[in-house]
């Protein structure tokens, strides 16, 4: 049996078209106002994020100062340490050589006195020998 459409049933289904439609158009609404909510909770945080975004560049470019300050402070410990070291150098280098000089004087000296040994004892052989040849004749 074939149904016909009268007016009362294509009421019903306008009705029911609607009850449907105006149930779309809510949740529609719900997830407009749920997306709006998000959004707005995600500016709020990223308004967030951006202060300590730059706290944080605050703050390294604090470190980046301190890091400075304390290279420029290495380096003139450094340069100190350098200094005294190479003071020291040179002194030892002095001294060095001012022992070098006085092993010299006590080389010559101690030359000087060989030869006189050597040549003491040269003349007292030669004497010997003088005074044994004048004593055999």
């Amino acid at each position: 049996m074939r149904q016909s459409w009268t007016d009362d049933r294509l009421d019903d289904l306008s009705h029911r078209m609607d009850e449907r439609f105006d149930q779309v158009e809510g949740q529609i609404a719900d997830v407009r106002a749920e997306l709006r909510s998000t959004a707005n909770s995600l500016r709020s945080e990223i308004g967030g994020l951006r202060g300590e975004i730059g706290g944080l560049r605050g703050e390294i470019g604090g470190l980046r100062g301190e890091v400075k300050e304390q290279g420029k402070e290495l380096r003139g410990e450094i340069a100190g340490v350098e200094a005294r070291l190479r003071a020291q150098a040179s002194e030892h280098y002095a001294r060095t050589g001012e022992e070098l000089a006085e092993i010299r004087r006590e080389m010559n000296s101690l030359q000087r006195t060989i030869v006189r040994i050597v040549g003491g004892l040269a003349i007292s052989l030669m004497a010997t020998l003088l005074s044994f040849l004048i004593s055999s004749f």
